[in-house]
C-alpha cells in the first residue's frame, strides 16, 4: 500500500503541475479580481512568481510522502486537491473562468481523483 500511496501522491503532484502549465496558458490570472488593477505583463509576472515557493512546497511535500514522516501535510495536501477541483467547478460559473477546455478539467480533475484515493489509503500511512 506504501507504494499506491507514493504513486498517487506523485500523479496528484504531476496532475497539479500540469493544471498550472495549462493556467499559465489559458492566463489564469485574469480570474483573480485583486490581479486586475496591473497590466497583463506584471499579472503574469506576479502568477509565475508566485509559483515558485509553491512548486518549491510540492517537492519538500513529495520527499515527505516517500520518508512516510509528515501525515498532517500529507492530508492537507489531499484534502486541498479535492477542494480545489470543488472551487474550480464553482468557478465554472464565472465570467472570467479560462477553464473551459475538456484537457484543462481532465487535470484538475485527476489530482483530485488521486488525492481522494490517498485519503482512504490514510490507515496505510
Amino acid at each position: 500500500m506504501k507504494f499506491t500511496i507514493i504513486l498517487m501522491s506523485v500523479l496528484s503532484v504531476m496532475f497539479l503541475f500540469m493544471h498550472e502549465f495549462d493556467a499559465c496558458y489559458r492566463k489564469e490570472w485574469k480570474m483573480f479580481k485583486f490581479l486586475r488593477n496591473f497590466n497583463e505583463n506584471t499579472q503574469y509576472l506576479i502568477f509565475l512568481y508566485i509559483h515558485i515557493p509553491i512548486t518549491l512546497f510540492l517537492l519538500y511535500y513529495l520527499w515527505t510522502v516517500i520518508n512516510f514522516n509528515n501525515i498532517i501535510l500529507w492530508i492537507i495536501v489531499n484534502v486541498f486537491f479535492v477542494l480545489h477541483l470543488v472551487i474550480h467547478l464553482i468557478a465554472r460559473k464565472w465570467k472570467s473562468n479560462v477553464f473551459t477546455e475538456i484537457h484543462s478539467f481532465i487535470f484538475i480533475v485527476g489530482a483530485a481523483i488521486t488525492s481522494f484515493i490517498n485519503l482512504f489509503l490514510v490507515k496505510y500511512y
